[in-house]
């Protein structure tokens, strides 16, 4: 497996000028805490992302593939691991090592961010995407409050700044509409989005356990 170190620093000397555009799909991370599949399949899921990494960094250094698809196959390997940890812990805590993997995670998220900022500063990618990427760091900031025994507080913090960041999304997509950029079909994603999250919030203040 390549070693996070390595990856730091290949991120440090490259640049931006060759990258595409990405589409950011929203996503759900409760299986990373709770995983459902088996340790057999969980395991291979692991190996193949692995072997593609290695695959990817030559790509990605030539030029052939963007940074962001890079970087984003490498949280995708540190997704897996987590959930491959997850498989005989789900009913616990995190442990600190199980942490110290959501923090890489964490920092995985905040480099495809800070990319995705770039290119949609020099035209080259929707500014929706890096409202829905910032969403999806939002939601594993969330989950993983929940599977750590943070407080309710603090779970109810996360909600809020999720619901805030929903709000944001559906914003821009309606000033998109009205724009005649897209069309009303659009509004339907952000706008279930909301409706979910507003919905969670309610419940999490009512129901959850201080």
């Amino acid at each position: 497996m390549i070693a996070l170190a390595s990856l730091s620093l290949a991120f440090q000397h490259t640049a931006y000028s060759n990258e595409i555009d990405e589409t950011v799909i929203m996503e759900d991370y409760t299986p990373l805490f709770t995983p459902s599949r088996t340790a057999q399949e969980l395991s291979a899921r692991e190996q193949v992302l692995a072997r593609q990494i290695n695959r990817q960094e030559r790509l990605w250094q030539q030029g052939y593939i963007s940074r962001y698809e890079y970087f984003t196959t490498v949280g995708n390997w540190l997704m897996a691991r987590l959930e491959l940890s997850r498989h005989k812990t789900a009913q616990q805590t995190l442990s600190e090592e199980q942490k110290e993997l959501a923090a890489e995670i964490i920092d995985n998220f905040n480099t495809r961010i800070d990319t995705l900022e770039r290119l949609a500063s020099a035209g080259q990618t929707e500014e929706e995407n890096v409202i829905k990427l910032k969403l999806n760091l939002l939601l594993f900031r969330r989950d993983l409050a929940i599977a750590s025994g943070e407080p309710k507080e603090t779970v109810i913090q996360h909600q809020k700044r999720i619901v805030e960041q929903s709000s944001a999304w559906l914003a821009f997509v309606q000033k998109a509409v009205d724009n005649h950029v897209m069309g009303l079909a659009a509004l339907q994603e952000p706008q279930a989005m909301l409706e979910k999250e507003q919905k969670r919030l309610h419940s999490t203040e009512n129901t959850m356990p201080h």
